[in-house]
């Protein structure tokens, strides 16, 4: 099964020898997962309405009240989610999400998140524990002030390093399957052009129609049952601690994706 690839894959990573290994194997089972999605896509086009996989929808928890951390969770799960064909309803005290889509797609996006926030919990703390954060100032973003650096400042600037990076990966895999997916079919146009004479009017390709149209689906059935949950994980952070965001990009480039008893789960609250 498609799933139990990414899986594979991600676990695979946590062996890597290289950041550049391990960065590959991410890379690799988004574009499986986005391929696997436009498979789907496609052949859901073809079926009748009353025959397709249905869009459901799951919650995932992140955390509990009131703990800072939980929008760079979150984070993580909107750029998995959205990469991955779903659409998201965060909860109003940001401990937990529902995730609107295709069932295949739900799985996908809570194995691939409950393999990699663990692992920004870890090497955050791994980070901390080093103490190369003492002595750093946070600054301002608004006023330009600096001020003396707490662990809770360091680990939350450590984290939006970590997820900003990461999400930026997740992104590209995902653009760059779509990509090679529209060059196969202009590959496979071109071939029958040469064989018929036919000429091909350059346009959307049937990947991104098929994606939209799914894309539509979920949103609708997203629309019906949301309750309004409000997301600010977006919001420009008011104050960074430079050194300890540095850390966390870099931490995000060398992330082992996966690890024994981490696949599998994402629907139990992450460590605080």
């Amino acid at each position: 099964m498609t799933i139990d690839r990414i899986a594979k894959l991600l676990q695979m990573a946590e062996g890597a020898k290289t950041p550049q290994e391990a960065a590959a194997f991410f890379a690799k089972a988004q574009a499986i997962a986005t391929a696997h999605e436009i498979s789907l896509a496609e052949a859901r086009q073809r079926q009748p309405k009353g025959k397709r996989e249905q869009p459901i929808q799951q919650k995932v928890q992140v955390g509990r009240p009131r703990q800072q951390h939980n929008r760079h969770y979150l984070r993580l799960l909107i750029a998995l989610g959205r990469n991955n064909g779903c659409v998201l309803g965060l909860y109003n005290d940001n401990t937990a999400a529902l995730l609107f889509g295709l069932p295949s797609d739900i799985a996908t996006v809570e194995r691939m998140f409950a393999a990699i926030a663990p692992q920004m919990v870890r090497l955050g703390e791994e980070y901390l524990a080093g103490g190369t954060w003492r002595g750093e100032y946070v600054i301002d973003m608004r006023t330009g002030l600096r001020r003396p650096i707490t662990k809770q400042g360091a680990r939350a600037s450590f984290y939006q390093g970590f997820t900003d990076t990461l999400s930026g990966r997740i992104h590209a895999a995902a653009r760059k399957a779509l990509q090679d997916a529209k060059k196969r079919e202009r590959g496979a146009e071109h071939f029958h052009d040469d064989e018929t004479g036919a000429v091909t009017q350059p346009g959307t390709s049937g990947a991104e129609i098929a994606l939209r149209a799914k894309e539509l689906e979920v949103r609708e059935f997203a629309d019906q049952h949301l309750g309004g949950g409000t997301w600010r994980g977006n919001r420009t952070p008011t104050s960074i601690a430079p050194g300890s965001y540095r850390a966390g990009d870099k931490a995000a480039a060398r992330v082992n994706l996966g690890g024994s008893g981490q696949i599998g789960g994402g629907r139990r609250a992450l460590p605080a």
